[in-house]
């Protein structure tokens, strides 16, 4: 790398050795490749990305930016309305659309590294550039401290510690890492000897018979991509012809996300430290956050389809396991293709939620916890839910409740009205329902509405014979909101009598007006 200030402004060689001279601090950036958008973000210089491809998915929030194509597949015409100032490419580019987008006028920087020591320097390069330098000190600072403090250890392993390790990055094909690849150089660092350097460079192909005759200790599955991203971690862990080899009979099968060993960006330290403690867990007994999976805990709405919102669509579609009761999975159903479901019902509905938890830990799977409505107004509590996975790095993604969509339908502000749930109540001989109760006479008596939940064990006329005896107005006006955004859905206005002597659904939504607050 050289950058050079001058009177002209800034020359930089790039990583194809290339030299391009930026007349001016780049404003507004394109990026051609997954791992250069999670460097620009990582460095918090995203601010300057005005487009990139439809394969930058990490983090979330780079699906917000506008898209220029896939990755091999640019559109020149799409970048031609953004008018960037700097465009990042890797090595893929350099044949066929470098030289169009030069043909235009464009600076054009190839970065593309397949070792840690060019990432540091890949990121000191877009530092440069987007006048992040100290920003990306910081960064590679931390990504050196990370990376050395595996290779230290590792360091002291004689030879013949090293496991051999196959990895297999496409399960169709049995394609794998061959040497010179950033596979080939992270299970290296992790402590292992990569088989699929013996198959020849870059991404050979070898045959089952000629992996069984390596013998692996350990097989490592990408996994993460595609319509069904655990299916490599299957196929590697029930293919016939390796029934034999060392890692199926010992158990050294694991999964790990494609995008810790096959992306050229931050996260390559965090596949390193993944590799490391499946390669050597006798030195890194404690896995990394990166491969013991995450849980999301995510709202889908009232009821409808309709009503789920895309982050959780996105989140469905993309998840390894998904976790729910049956009412909880039917509005996302048409997205469920190859997810594990792990299915709750009432003889195990705490269980189940650890069994899902425990598979992902292994693997460094996704789970994502579907809630009925918003999981903010579940009756056990976020705290309660998120309890259940001790351990694991645990997002909440809020939905739609039908709390909100009564409140809608009241004109009613939410900031003017207690919520209470009374779905499910537990078997506690009546305590919580007492408390529940008490609750709403004193949100009442602090002169806001009431927002209730009614369950099975506390429906509409329950709670309105249990107000009227507590002195409360007959003529209290009430909403009943029955099957909220359901085809049967239904809307009575009434007062708090009529409730008494009239019998709705279970699943509904009463909304009760306090007489002496303005609505």
């Amino acid at each position: 790398m050289k950058l050079d200030s001058n009177q002209t402004g800034c020359q930089i060689t790039d990583q194809a050795g290339r030299r391009i001279n930026l007349k001016t601090m780049p404003k507004r950036i394109i990026s051609l490749a997954p791992s250069l958008t999670e460097i620009v973000y990582a460095m918090g210089a995203d601010n300057l990305l005005c487009g990139v491809t439809e394969y930058c998915d990490y983090p979330p929030e780079a699906r917000n930016k506008p898209w220029v194509g896939g990755y091999s597949t640019v559109d020149i015409g799409q970048i031609g309305k953004i008018q960037p100032d700097m465009i990042l490419t890797g090595q893929i580019h350099l044949k066929a659309v470098i030289p169009q987008l030069e043909a235009l006028g464009y600076p054009v920087l190839v970065l593309e590294p397949s070792t840690i020591e060019g990432l540091l320097v890949t990121i000191r390069i877009i530092g440069k550039c987007t006048g992040r330098q100290e920003a990306a000190e910081d960064l590679v600072r931390s990504l050196q401290r990370r990376a050395g403090f595996v290779t230290a250890k590792i360091g002291l392993l004689p030879t013949e510690s090293r496991p051999k390790v196959y990895i297999l990055h496409e399960c169709e094909t049995w394609k794998t890492f061959g040497s010179e690849t950033i596979g080939d150089t992270l299970v290296h660092l992790a402590g292992g000897y990569n088989i699929g350097r013996d198959f020849g460079s870059y991404y050979p192909y070898p045959t089952k018979e000629a992996i069984k005759l390596k013998n692996p200790e350990i097989i490592i599955a990408e996994t993460g991509y595609g319509d069904n991203p655990q299916e490599p971690l299957s196929v590697a862990l029930n293919e016939p012809a390796l029934a034999q080899v060392t890692a199926r009979q010992t158990g050294q099968v694991f999964g790990i996300h494609s995008d810790l060993v096959s992306r050229a960006g931050p996260r390559m330290v965090d596949g390193l430290e993944c590799l490391a403690c499946l390669i050597h867990p006798e030195l890194f007994p404690q896995k990394p956050s990166a491969c013991r999976g995450k849980i999301y805990i995510a709202g889908v709405g009232p009821g409808s389809a309709e009503w789920v919102s895309p982050q959780v669509q996105n989140l469905v579609a993309k998840a390894d396991i998904l976790v729910g009761w049956e009412q909880d999975l039917k509005p996302v159903r048409s997205l469920i293709k190859n997810q594990k479901i792990f299915l709750q019902e009432a003889r195990n509905y705490l269980e189940i939620p650890k069994q899902a938890a425990a598979e992902a830990q292994k693997n460094g799977g996704t789970v994502v916890v579907l809630k009925t409505g918003d999981p903010l107004v579940a009756p056990a509590g976020i705290h309660g839910i998120a309890n259940t996975f001790g351990g694991l790095e645990i997002e909440v993604v809020p939905g739609i409740s039908s709390v909100q969509m009564a409140a809608a339908k009241a004109c009613l502000s939410l900031y003017d009205a207690a919520v209470i749930t009374y779905h499910p109540l537990p078997h506690d001989g009546g305590k919580d329902l007492r408390k529940k109760r008490k609750r709403m006479l004193s949100a009442l008596s602090w002169g806001l509405h009431l927002i209730v939940l009614t369950g099975v064990r506390q429906m509409p006329d329950d709670t309105a014979l249990y107000l009227l005896g507590k002195g409360i107005a007959a003529d209290s006006p009430v909403l009943i909101c029955e099957n909220l955004t359901y085809p049967n859905e239904k809307i009575t206005a009434c007062s708090l009598s009529e409730v008494a002597q009239r019998k709705f659904d279970w699943l509904s939504v009463m909304v009760i007006f306090n007489r002496y607050t303005s609505h």
